[in-house]
């Protein structure tokens, strides 16, 4: 199940990402070639039928996955101690799960999923622990959640010498997915294998 749900949000985050990026790219291009203000307008009016019927819904055996925010190439790059953490790509949906997967939910019809895309380098030869996917976020709604670890991918732990990870840490909020605009992703600092603190608490600011 954990597998499969992991698949399901990872791919609905990359297809909607890159849709999004060409969508803006075919308007910036259009937008170039139109010269009148009249035909700026039909464009425009154009655009805006085209975003209301992209739903941004994919579907599978875990239910209806609604994007609903995305925001992608943001390259936001932090350090404690020798690990580098990359913040990749941001995304909230409306999720409703099938019958099957509702139990994972706490039987609820209808969740709000913020994904987090990220990736993590351990830059020292040396084991170092971190753990990205037992971050806590906040919202501009008032929320407090701590990552679901059951859900989101490996990418904490320790880091045995010089190495990557990347994958996605997903939490599971209350608020409706229109009205998160701003997050606080909170982790620990790393540490070494003795438990030995080698950086200060990570508090990294996202807005959609």
């Amino acid at each position: 199940m954990k597998k499969l749900f992991i698949l399901f949000v990872s791919l609905s985050l990359a297809f909607f990402l890159t849709a999004c990026n060409s969508d803006s790219s075919n308007s910036s291009n259009d937008n170039e070639k139109e010269t009148s203000q009249e035909n700026k307008e039909e464009a425009k009016q154009e655009e805006t039928k085209k975003e209301e019927s992209n739903e941004k819904v994919t579907e599978s055996e875990v239910g209806k996955l609604t994007v609903v925010n995305q925001k992608k190439d943001l390259n936001q790059t932090v350090q404690s101690g020798p690990i580098n953490l990359t913040i990749n790509a941001i995304q909230t949906a409306t999720l409703e799960p099938s019958e099957s997967y509702k139990e994972m939910f706490d039987g609820k019809d209808k969740v709000t999923i913020v994904t987090i895309n990220l990736s993590v380098e351990n830059t020292s030869d040396d084991t170092i622990g971190f753990y990205p996917d037992q971050g806590v976020l906040t919202t501009n709604t008032g929320e407090q959640a701590n990552a679901e670890m059951f859900m989101s991918d490996e990418v904490g732990g320790d880091f045995y010498g010089k190495v990557k990870k990347e994958g996605n840490v997903i939490f599971q909020v209350n608020s409706e997915a229109k009205e998160i605009t701003q997050l606080k992703y909170i982790i620990d600092g790393a540490h070494d294998a003795d438990f030995n603190s080698l950086g200060e608490q990570l508090q990294i600011d996202l807005s959609f």
